[in-house]
């Protein structure tokens, strides 16, 4: 069984739909920003203080990602290496607790 796709030619006048090509470091760039929000929120979990400071300290990671959503791939690359620094800063806290 066959299926037919119909053709979706971007530059046919008739079409209606805009296509916007991302670059391949945008997606690597991505892929690298959700990897250090998931190292973060499990490092973040594995303290030991009250629910309440996790809670918080949750809010504020996600609030620090989503304050440099707008940003283009250009500009991520710096705001990337700082990121690593906080993670890694954020780990020795969290390790001191523990």
């Amino acid at each position: 069984m066959f299926f037919v796709v119909p053709h979706f030619c971007p530059y046919d006048k008739m079409s209606t739909t805009k296509t916007t090509t991302k670059s391949l470091q945008h997606f690597i760039n991505r892929a690298n920003v959700l990897t250090l929000y998931r190292k973060a929120l499990r490092i973040a979990s594995q303290t030991k203080s009250g629910k309440e400071h996790k809670q918080e300290l949750f809010g504020e990671i996600r609030e620090q990602f989503e304050t440099h959503k707008h940003l283009k791939t250009d500009d991520i690359g710096h705001l990337l290496s700082d990121a690593r620094l906080r993670l890694r800063a954020l780990r020795e806290l969290v390790d001191m607790t523990l």
